[in-house]
């Protein structure tokens, strides 16, 4: 049978409910980032949520009231309009369900791999390393692409995040190396599409990234950092994050979105907002969040 990654992303968005109580903080950086975009974008016209999920840490209801017509994209087709149908009434018909990835990589590619990592580990190699070599993206043609406001909020690790979570699994070096070169390439080509998507309209995006993981799995496994420092809030550490990023390995988050990513594709004086918080994301799990406010 098939691996659908799709079922995936629908699997991972039913079990959040039960950890919700957890995310506080997490909703009030994220809302006091939204804040400080509406200032800065003066056109409400249009907004992008990319991968919106449940919105459970967004502001959408918000969001839905400031802007005259909101694009909400996400893979995951069942959990996108659920999340629609919780709009009020009056609101619905400001909506457009967008179900696609941002980025353009081939989810049939992903599949492909993530098949043959069960049967032939040296031909999942061969399709990694092919997808990375040829940079086999093609930009998602969203329907708008002249937006007042795109929101990115700790989406551009989810991507391959069901492959990922397979091959380190395996225990393969040259599988979980390769992994994160595939990982670095879609959070940079993730970068690029919304600056694109801004091009035109002056806008304004907010991009928040997981960086680093701290805490216990359910079974009780220790994550990698957990072993590092002895508790989460030393990930706030800027010397602490320097060491982190020069080591790599499982100490750094696959697919996270970095400050060099961005000076590398936005003007340094487009950057008009950097935040950084602890997301308490279960009883016992972590994130490091970066997040930035970027403005045309």
């Amino acid at each position: 049978m098939k691996y659908q990654i799709e079922n995936y992303y629908r699997d991972m968005n039913q079990s959040l409910d039960p950890i919700i109580q957890y995310w506080n903080t997490h909703q009030l950086e994220l809302n006091k980032l939204y804040q400080s975009a509406k200032i800065f974008n003066g056109d409400l016209n249009n907004v992008l949520v990319i991968g919106v999920g449940n919105a459970y840490d967004l502001p959408l209801k918000e969001i839905v009231s400031d802007y005259f017509s909101i694009d909400l994209l996400d893979i995951d087709k069942e959990t996108l309009l659920e999340t629609s149908q919780n709009i009020c009434n009056p609101d619905k018909r400001k909506i457009n369900l967008l179900n696609r990835d941002v980025v353009g990589i081939s989810i049939d590619k992903i599949e492909e791999i993530i098949g043959y990592l069960r049967l032939d580990k040296e031909r999942a190699k061969s399709l990694l390393e092919r997808l990375i070599l040829e940079k086999q993206f093609c930009f998602t043609n969203i329907l708008n692409n002249n937006y007042s406001l795109v929101i990115s909020s700790t989406v551009s690790s989810q991507l391959i995040l069901p492959m990922i979570d397979l091959i380190e699994q395996t225990g393969d070096d040259e599988l979980i190396i390769l992994a994160k070169r595939l990982g670095d390439l879609v959070a940079e080509k993730h970068v690029e599409q919304i600056w694109s998507l801004l091009e035109k309209t002056n806008g304004t995006a907010i991009i928040t990234s997981e960086q680093y993981a701290w805490g216990y799995y359910p079974n009780g496994t220790a994550l990698p950092l957990t072993s590092f420092i002895k508790e989460p809030s030393l990930m706030l550490d800027k010397n602490l994050q320097l060491k982190l990023n020069q080591l790599g390995g499982g100490l750094t988050i696959n697919g996270r979105i970095t400050s060099d990513m961005l000076e590398k594709h936005i003007p340094e004086r487009n950057t008009i907002l950097r935040k950084q918080w602890v997301w308490k994301f279960s009883e016992n799990i972590y994130y490091l969040v970066k997040g930035w406010v970027i403005s045309k």
